[in-house]
């Protein structure tokens, strides 16, 4: 919950952030869509983690090779 107190003011009129509007379903009794938005936000997060990893993964392999061919 603290983690999601800093983000509450990065809100606006146009754009709502995820994990505002997951609290904000969860506190009127949508548990549902919280709980299906909640799901869909983990996944994303993961993707972009392994996204991630696999990008630096492939650097650091490049840079090895560098470093050893040099």
């Amino acid at each position: 919950m603290t983690s999601i107190s800093a983000v509450t003011f990065l809100t606006s009129p146009r754009f709502d952030m995820a994990t505002v509007n997951i609290v904000g379903r969860a506190e009127v009794g949508e548990y549902g869509y919280a709980t299906a938005y909640a799901s869909v936000l983990i996944v994303l997060m993961v993707l972009a983690v392994v996204l991630i990893r696999v990008m630096v993964g492939r650097r650091q392999v490049l840079l090895r090779q560098t470093a050893a061919a040099g």
